[in-house]
Order: structure tokens, then sequence, then C-alpha cells
């Protein structure tokens, strides 16, 4: 299996959630993964109460950081309402015995200038797949569309660099009664064309609002 490529000069800021690239004496902003497919995501989301969104994102934030410390065995109090999650993300591991190459693996596209932050980068060897993107989902709402083109903007972005392959991308669902459903994105290349169409419409804003 390929080694990961080094990144450099690449900063997250998470307060305004923004990525910093700097090459040289230049710094540049990119957009993020997230950003570019907000054409797709504001048709799910845009009716759905804010308050809920933010009570969601917060548990979401919180399971995410609980399963980045088990995959580095450091022992983590639980909160009681992630406690299902938690358990299903274990259930998950058991079952598929993944390897983890990399967990919060943050990257950018090497031509198209964006970047983002990947949950999981994984071998599945029990799926024969030497280099896969899990990305982990706690909304009770799992919308495959969505995960899929977010997912198939991860993997043209790690496979701009020389020698990498991604075999596979995946969602994994986790519910709070401690079971998950693991899926698996059909038809990756269709996936990355919708991808791309997000970027260029993404780009077209931009430069109508630097005109």
């Amino acid at each position: 299996m390929p080694m990961l490529p080094e990144i450099t000069g690449l900063t997250f800021m998470p307060k305004s959630h923004q990525y910093i690239l700097q090459q040289g004496s230049v710094s540049l902003q990119l957009p993020s993964v997230t950003q570019l497919i907000r054409f797709i995501s504001s048709e799910f989301y845009n009716q759905i109460d804010p308050v809920t969104l933010h009570k969601a994102a917060d548990r979401g934030t919180r399971v995410h950081e609980t399963v980045e410390l088990i995959d580095k065995d450091i022992w983590t109090p639980i909160d009681n309402d992630i406690t299902g999650y938690i358990q299903a993300y274990q259930s998950w591991k058991r079952d598929y015995q993944p390897e983890i190459v990399a967990t919060e693996w943050r990257g950018y596209h090497r031509t198209m200038l964006y970047a983002g932050t990947m949950d999981k980068i994984v071998r599945l060897p029990n799926q024969g797949e030497d280099m896969a993107i899990v990305d982990i989902k706690t909304s009770s709402t799992y919308i495959p569309f969505l995960v899929d083109v977010q997912l198939a903007g991860y993997a043209q972005m790690i496979e701009s660099w020389p020698g990498m392959k991604i075999d596979s991308t995946w969602g994994l669902q986790l519910k709070p009664d401690g079971s998950y459903k693991f899926h698996r994105t059909q038809e990756l290349n269709r996936m990355k064309t919708y991808f791309n169409m997000c970027y260029a419409l993404h780009g077209a804003v931009q430069r109508e609002k630097e005109a």
C-alpha cells in the first residue's frame, strides 16, 4: 500500500473553518470540500431548524473526537448522549477489522486547490481494499447522494498526488441505539463528475463576486 503524501504548508483555522495554503511568500485561502458541495447540501438541509442542526453538529463533533481517541488507544470518558454511537463504531471495527491508515487526515488537491479533512483512511482486508476513505455520519437522516459527492471530492483530492489510488469510499452511519450501516459509494466516477460541477459553479460565483 502506498504511503500517504506528506502535506506541508497547509493550515486549518477551526473557528472560521478556513484552509490556508502557504506557497513561498503567497498565502492562498482554499475552499473546502464541504463548502464546494453547498449547492447540494443546501437543498437537503435548508428546511431543518437551525437549533436542531446546531445540536446535531455538536453531537457529531463529540463523536468524532471520541472516535479519534479510541483509534489512538487513548482512554476517554464518553458522554451519555453519544454512548450508542460509540458502541456502533466499536461494533463496526469488530465486524470489518479495518487497519487505520490515518484519522482526521488533512490535505488539498494539487492543481484544483481545494482542501478537506477526511475522517478515516483505512485498509479493509476483508473487502480486498488497500486504500479506502470512510466518512462518519451521526445524523438520523443519511443522504447517500450528498455523502457520495463529498467522498468523491476527497478521493479526487488524494488521487491528485503521485502514486495515489483510492479503491473505494464509504459512509459509516452510526446510530444512537448502537447499530450502524456501512454504505459503499456506487459509481464513484459519476460522483466525481457531480463534485466537479459544484467546483466549477463555485468558481463561477467567485469570479462574479470579484468582477
